[in-house]
Parts: structure tokens; sequence; C-alpha cells
């Protein structure tokens, strides 16, 4: 996936900003599920654990570890990346 290459290097919070998690808010494309792991989510989807964050954002879950949710959304890792190419783009760092 891009987003390894995006985040090698960089601290993660330098993209946690508005614009990324508006964007990313704005994300139509999505897959559902009942797990409440966001770290098996992750592997699942994007074959990546360290990916959970993104889900967890996507889903206003503050609390990984405390998931009251009932149906997890899953945004489609293509329209992810695509935002943060934009980001880094935008930056300067691309």
């Amino acid at each position: 996936f891009m987003i390894e290459k995006i985040y090698t290097g960089y601290p993660i919070l330098d993209f946690l900003e508005n614009d990324f998690v508006e964007n990313l808010k704005k994300i139509k494309n999505f897959k559902e599920d009942t797990d409440k792991n966001l770290d098996f989510l992750a592997k699942k989807y994007y074959n990546n654990v360290r990916y959970w964050w993104i889900i967890a954002l996507y889903n206003d879950i503050v609390d990984p570890f405390n998931v009251d949710k009932s149906i997890i959304k899953i945004p489609e890792i293509n329209e992810v990346e695509s935002i943060l190419l934009d980001l880094q783009v935008q930056k300067g760092l691309k």
C-alpha cells in the first residue's frame, strides 16, 4: 500500500489534521463489519494491523479498546491513499 511509503520517516500526527479527517469522512465507498477489534479489521481489509487508526477515525472511535458500535465501516483503501497523497503534495512532501 502507498500508506507505507507516505508514513516512512514522517510522524503520523503531521497528517492528522482537519483537512485529512474532513476528507476521510467524505469517503462514500466502504465495507461493513461487525468485529470490534480494529487491529483485526485493519489486517483483514488493509493487510496491515498498523492502519487501525484509519478505521477508528472514520467511525469516530475515541477508545479503540472500548468500541461501542455494532457496525464498523471500513473506508476503501484506494480513497484513503488518494487523500494522503493529496495532503503530501500540498505539504511539499512529494
